[in-house]
């Protein structure tokens, strides 16, 4: 669950981590936003229509 009240319509959202819980939150975010996904792994799931960026996540960014 996303506990959260807001309009994602046309957003960006960026979710950190590529297994399951990470599709699970991609795909109901893609269902309204633009979606990155970043990881350096990413499980055999469902990414609905999120982009996937295959990299570690680096503090200095």
């Amino acid at each position: 669950m996303i506990p959260l009240v807001h309009d994602f319509t046309d957003a960006s959202v960026l979710v950190v981590g590529g297994g399951a819980v990470g599709a699970r939150k991609a795909r109901r975010f893609a269902r309204e936003a633009d979606v990155v996904v970043l990881s350096p792994a990413f499980a055999d799931a469902d990414f609905g229509d999120a982009e996937r960026v295959q990299a570690a996540p680096d503090p200095e960014d």
